[in-house]
């Protein structure tokens, strides 16, 4: 059920922790979730849909039956890129 958290996150080319930081989810979670150690809560899978469907990939479950089908918006990994580049260099200003 949860097998397309790596290949989404690989499409946008995300690590865990960037996952975790736009979902709002641990990122022990995550890493838990795609070595198949963990069984998610339903409110975990909406935050990682969530911040995917923003990102521009959108998940469709059970499409074919018993997998999944995932489409990548246009432009998606170049926007998500630079998004994550912009917070990258905030935080490191902070510091």
């Amino acid at each position: 059920m949860i097998s397309f958290i790596r290949s989404a996150r690989a499409a946008l080319g995300w690590s865990q922790p960037d996952l975790a930081e736009q979902a709002g989810v641990s990122l022990v979670a995550i890493a838990r979730l795609e070595a198949g150690l963990a069984s998610p809560r339903l409110s975990t899978v909406s935050k990682l849909k969530e911040a995917l469907s923003k990102a521009g990939v959108r998940v469709i479950d059970d499409q074919p039956e018993g997998g999944y089908t995932m489409v990548v918006a246009e432009g998606a990994v170049a926007t998500s890129t630079e998004q994550l580049d912009k917070r990258r260099d905030a935080k490191e200003t902070a510091v």
